[in-house]
């Protein structure tokens, strides 16, 4: 994958285009770009959970399953022993 052909150069206190002369980019690489303090981090997290679903859900499910099963050690508990972990 070859990087586009360079037209201009941007350079100021919050912009350098030439940042990206060094950049080697793989083939499953994913850029996003934004604007600074225009939700960055929103695009981030969105991007993320496309990519990731099948993760995001496994990883819920495996939350989930933390949660009750700690909650169920503790409801059990009568005050006398301590739950095991």
């Amino acid at each position: 994958m070859t990087l586009p052909e360079v037209t201009r150069i941007y350079q100021n206190h919050t912009f350098d285009s030439m940042r990206w002369q060094k950049f080697v980019p793989r083939d499953d690489d994913i850029v996003i770009s934004t604007s600074y303090k225009s939700g960055t981090t929103w695009m981030q997290n969105i991007v993320a959970n496309l990519v990731f679903t099948a993760l995001t859900c496994e990883i819920a499910i495996m939350q989930e399953n933390f949660v009750t099963s700690a909650q169920n050690k503790f409801q059990n508990y009568d005050g006398k022993r301590r739950p095991s972990c």
